[in-house]
């Protein structure tokens, strides 16, 4: 199981006040976090021979929509 926060972790302390400061920690955590993201299973399509559910979520402005 892949842990996005500790991947991320670096790069959300460069959003604190007056602390951007792109080192090598930071190319370190979007590279790991980039490769993460586009390798499999994160992007995979659906197996249509099972059935699943569709979740949506709406505001006044946003739709997101989760496959389960």
């Amino acid at each position: 199981m892949v842990h996005y926060g500790q991947l991320k972790k670096p790069l959300t302390t460069l959003l604190n006040k007056n602390s951007f400061q792109w080192g090598e920690e930071a190319q370190k955590a979007f590279e790991a976090l980039k490769e993460t993201m586009i390798s499999a299973p994160t992007l995979t399509l659906p197996n249509f021979a099972k059935s699943f559910v569709v979740k949506i979520d709406a505001s006044g402005n946003r739709i997101g929509a989760t496959l389960m």
